[in-house]
């Protein structure tokens, strides 16, 4: 199936950005992102992660060139979703990340505003982490 077919809307309107935001995660307890953590260490959580990467290389391909698309894998991030693990251990979780620190919504809304502006009209097929550095361990 050609992906013209599956975004009609983009393509007859003339959009020209896509952007893909990888989430993982509901409201989830301390004890839960501790497995959700253990589980990203693991073959299912790399084999998502590479199928959503893969998604987006191909629909770069395809839309190109009058749509970019481009990924953003964000990891823990302050949002609702995040709110109980946070309440229980902001402090632990933040320890794992090397900024030390937890995400904001509007540290990954800037990076999605930034890859939807023309400035970023050359970026297309890539996954722009958004992580403080986690997956450099």
């Amino acid at each position: 199936m050609r992906t013209d077919t599956l975004l009609p809307g983009a393509v007859a309107t003339g959009a020209s950005r896509a952007i893909a935001v990888h989430a993982t995660v509901g409201e989830v307890t301390l004890a839960e992102w501790n497995d959700i953590v253990a589980v990203n260490l693991t073959s299912a959580f790399c084999t998502t992660h590479a199928a959503l990467i893969g998604l987006t290389e191909s629909l770069a391909l395809e839309l190109a060139p009058k749509i970019t698309v481009n990924a953003i894998p964000p990891d823990c991030t302050r949002t609702d979703m995040t709110r109980n693990a946070l309440a229980e251990g902001e402090e632990k979780i933040a320890s794992r990340i090397p900024v030390q620190r937890i995400a904001e919504p509007g540290e990954i809304a800037a990076l999605a505003a930034f890859l939807a502006s023309e400035e970023a009209g050359y970026s297309t097929g890539e996954a722009t982490n958004a992580n403080g550095g986690i997956y450099l361990q």
